[in-house]
């Protein structure tokens, strides 16, 4: 009997804590700013994929990791596939994650054909949490941010919420982006 009200006991001090972390923690979501008249790179794999997925580990673009400019001139810190959500980080991005141990996300090289002196990566979030628990009234414009089921959050810097197309960061990953001033990248609450 000990056994299982110590159980108990340590199952509402996680909640409590879960409760304490998800106040002090601010979620955050990225995508390509892509503003009308900056002309920034815009690129699809040469591989079809599936524009309304999340690119995950079975990828076919983890082996056949070709892309083609769409459009643009501007080659910025973040350049969007034309046909989908997902973007691709330049090296200079890519590096700064890496150097500060970042989890929740596995980088892939790519080959821009006619730009091979381009070095950009994709991004694979390997970290997911949700699902979204206000949905509807998110879709009624009756809540600004979304809430999730905060106990299904890893702890990871980069994670996606079951079912959508968001990169959701946290505070810390915010705080690197705008410290680096990285180009063509769009930061809001989630």
């Amino acid at each position: 009997m000990k056994k299982n009200s110590y159980s108990f006991s340590q199952k509402i001090i996680q909640k409590y804590v879960d409760i304490n972390l998800r106040m002090k923690e601010t979620f955050f979501r990225i995508s390509d700013k892509n503003s009308y008249g900056r002309s920034s790179i815009q690129v699809d794999p040469i591989k079809e994929i599936d524009s309304l997925t999340m690119l995950n580990e079975d990828t076919i673009l983890l082996k056949e990791n070709s892309f083609k400019v769409n459009k643009g001139t501007k080659w910025l810190d973040v350049i969007p596939y034309e046909s989908s959500m997902n973007f691709l980080i330049s090296k200079r991005l890519k590096t700064a994650l890496v150097n500060e141990n970042v989890s929740g996300v596995v980088f892939f090289p790519t080959t821009i054909i006619n730009h091979p002196e381009k070095e950009y990566y994709g991004l694979i979030i390997n970290s997911l949490a949700g699902p979204i628990l206000n949905l509807e009234k998110l879709n009624n414009y009756e809540d600004e941010h979304i809430d999730f089921d905060f106990s299904t959050w890893k702890k990871t810097d980069f994670f996606t919420l079951t079912d959508t197309l968001i990169f959701g960061i946290t505070e810390r990953i915010k705080s690197l982006l705008e410290k680096g001033k990285y180009s063509n990248i769009e930061i809001e609450r989630l």
